[in-house]
């Protein structure tokens, strides 16, 4: 490996008088422009002043040596308020605190002061000049003075100019030299790097689109033009002409701070290329890398695993079954056609793949006959990490779905969720029938024959199975217990049919106030009772109003015969409880007799 030479190629100074030589040469001019000032006016002393920080240093002067002291001290904290020149005593500049390394006697001279202004840059100096004794500046003094400002500015503007043209050199040239060094300090650490890296190259090249530093290319013996002897040679002449445009462009970018990726076909084989820069510690760019990997065993192996994925996804598509996959972090990974149709899900199935499932059980949830039971059914056999088979799901369209779920796994590490949809509508409807008929016999002995409404046997069924899915989403329910005021009396004074009419009347009451999910019986006798889902307990008033407005618009019909009365109870129920529908049930009833036994009191009364 040969060393890497110094990137740079040009000296410092250009040709003709160096910068240093033009500063010299303005500093000068500027101590002949003092001398002439001094002898113009005329003036005891001349300086002009730079301030540098929280210093004021003199750069050129006549009658008295260059001097340095506190700004704090000196004439310029106290002029550059304006660009007018501006006359002033020693008393008066000693009072303000102003310190002069010349004559003790400097107090009682006299001065003239001007802030300069430089062509480049903000204000940068002062220009003052000093008469001994009790000699005043007149005013032809102090516009030969004013001239005499303007050509100092413009040698001081030359002087500043110069100044950080040189300094902005000196600061490239060790920012370079020390990125030259960095570089080379870190080349045993790319030669080492590249040969643990398998199928991998690394070349380093110049601002030039020069090669220097060039490992691990010596394994691709299928490119061009023998890479590994191409130290010090253009970038785009190591790659075929047809190549050379990209290559050239890629580099280019690089060295502007661009990153690129590129793929290249030579001799049958893939390589791809990451064209980058290289920075600085203070992150100036001089060279750029490119980094390259033979990439053909992986791009092989990709095109056979797309062959192998388009293979199964028609498999799947063609299935009468839907099928759904989905990750580990429960992300769509297959939804097949068939699925979208089963679950009537308005959207492409392509679209679906890569998305949250959640978002597309959601969508098959709202097709259920019971929504939240699909839901809640999806996540508890996720938890489970057990297949299931066969789960019955009944549609709101009346049509049946089975489902079976499989979790997927490979070598004990979860991979995600397998769930198979199919449609046995025909199958439930062709059931045994004499099952169907024993199902139909079942439900009759749940209604109460009279009053259409369900017996104290399905209040109970339906009620626990209501309450349970209370439980899940903790909602509210209340318990209403009514029972018939005077029954016994229309049985003796009308007889039983009209006693009978008294039931179905109250019974079609309670339809008209109760929703149709909620739960409406008659346990038996006079007495009724309804599971109210979703009724928060603070509205029982309004449900009792309600009640009692339908019983008084019946009883106000013309030409009924009796009156009918009825007392209620109500109890709440809370999810939180856990209570039997019996307790709930048995509170409604005693809170029903206290009601009662109060309003026979009031009549008795």
């Amino acid at each position: 490996m040969q060393d890497l030479a110094s990137p740079l190629t040009t000296e410092l100074e250009p040709e003709g008088p160096s910068y240093a030589a033009r500063r010299a040469e303005a500093r000068e001019a500027l101590e002949r422009l003092s001398q002439l000032i001094a002898a113009a006016t005329p003036a005891t002393a001349v300086a002009v002043v730079l301030l540098d920080g929280e210093v004021e240093r003199a750069i050129a002067t006549s009658g008295l040596a260059p001097y340095t002291v506190s700004q704090r001290t000196g004439l310029s904290a106290h002029v550059l308020t304006s660009a007018l020149a501006r006359t002033l005593n020693g008393a008066e500049l000693l009072a303000y605190g102003v310190v002069l390394p010349i004559n003790e006697a400097w107090h009682s001279w006299s001065f003239c002061l001007r802030r300069l202004q430089s062509r480049w840059g903000n204000s940068v100096g002062l220009l003052w000049m000093a008469r001994d004794k009790d000699r005043p500046f007149l005013s032809p003094d102090i516009t030969l003075f004013d001239q005499s400002a303007m050509l100092v500015e413009r040698e001081l503007g030359f002087l500043a100019r110069h100044e950080d043209i040189i300094n902005q050199r000196e600061r490239a040239t060790v920012e370079v030299a020390q990125f030259h060094e960095d570089l080379l300090q870190q080349h045993n650490l790319y030669r080492e790097l590249v040969k643990h890296l398998p199928n991998t190259g690394v070349l380093i090249f110049d601002s030039d689109l020069r090669i220097q530093l060039n490992e691990g290319w010596q394994s691709f013996s299928s490119l061009p033009k023998g890479l590994t002897e191409r130290l010090g040679q253009h970038v785009i002449d190591c790659f075929s002409p047809t190549e050379s445009a990209r290559i050239d462009a890629a580099c280019r970018h690089a060295l502007l701070g661009g990153h690129e990726s590129l793929e290249l076909q030579w001799n049958e084989r893939t390589f791809d290329l990451s064209v980058g820069p290289l920075q600085s510690a203070t992150g100036a760019i001089t060279l750029g890398m490119i980094v390259t990997r033979d990439i053909s065993e992986e791009r092989r192996k990709h095109e056979r695993s797309t062959a192998t994925n388009t293979r199964l996804e028609a498999l799947v598509h063609s299935l009468e079954a839907g099928i759904l996959v989905e990750d580990e972090n429960r992300f769509v990974q297959v939804c097949s056609n068939r699925l979208c149709e089963l679950m009537q899900l308005d959207v492409p199935s392509e679209q679906y793949v890569g998305s949250e499932s959640c978002e597309l059980t959601s969508k098959m949830a709202s097709i259920c006959f019971i929504p939240e039971a699909f839901e809640e059914s999806t996540l508890n056999l996720i938890d489970s990490k057990k297949s299931h088979r066969q789960e019955v799901i009944y549609l709101a369209d009346m049509r049946i779905i089975e489902r079976d779920y499989s979790p997927l796994s490979m070598s004990d590490r979860p991979m995600g969720h397998l769930w198979v949809y199919r449609d046995v509508t025909q199958r439930e409807q062709s059931k045994d029938l004499l099952q169907r008929q024993a199902d139909e016999l079942r439900a009759l002995s749940l209604v109460d024959e009279l009053t259409g409404l369900y017996n104290r046997r399905g209040f109970l069924t339906l009620a626990t199975q209501q309450l349970k899915l209370c439980d899940r989403t903790m909602r509210p329910a209340v318990v209403v217990f009514v029972d018939l005021d005077g029954m016994k009396r229309i049985n003796d004074d009308f007889g039983h049919d009209v006693g009978d009419q008294a039931l179905i009347e109250t019974a079609n009451i309670l339809r008209q106030c109760f929703r149709y999910s909620d739960v409406v019986a008659r346990l038996g006798g006079d007495e009724f009772v309804t599971l109210a889902i979703d009724a928060d307990f603070e509205l029982s008033g309004s449900i009792q109003q309600r009640l009692y407005d339908k019983l008084a618009e019946l009883n106000a019909r013309v030409g009924r015969t009796f009156e009918l009365q009825f007392s209620i109870g109500m109890a709440p129920y809370d999810p939180a409880s856990a209570e039997m529908i019996e307790e709930v049930l048995a509170r409604a009833d005693s809170l029903m007799y206290e009601q009662k036994r109060a309003r026979k009191a009031i009549r008795k009364s």
